[in-house]
């Protein structure tokens, strides 16, 4: 994540950290946890992560009605310290 993203947050590189999507139905998570926050040079209000670990964040149900390819470089998540 940007460095003032964390900041913001109040998170700090090194944290452990819960990332929730936030495209789906109240039933889905999409939450994955015991991630560590990485301070890095990447713009703000984006994240990064690596697949497939991420995929959990992911609605199948959100995809490119044209190609039917999920929607997996523009999902809006939530990013926490874990708990």
């Amino acid at each position: 994540m940007n460095a003032e993203d964390l900041e913001s947050r109040s998170l700090k590189d090194g944290d452990r950290i819960e990332v929730q999507g936030l495209i789906g139905t109240a039933d889905d998570k999409h939450l994955v946890s015991g991630f560590t926050a990485v301070a890095y040079d990447i713009p703000r209000s984006s994240i990064a992560g690596y697949y497939p670990e991420m995929n959990v964040v992911m609605s199948l149900r959100h995809f490119d009605r044209q190609s039917g390819t999920p929607s997996y470089k523009g999902v809006p998540v939530k990013v926490k310290l874990a708990d």
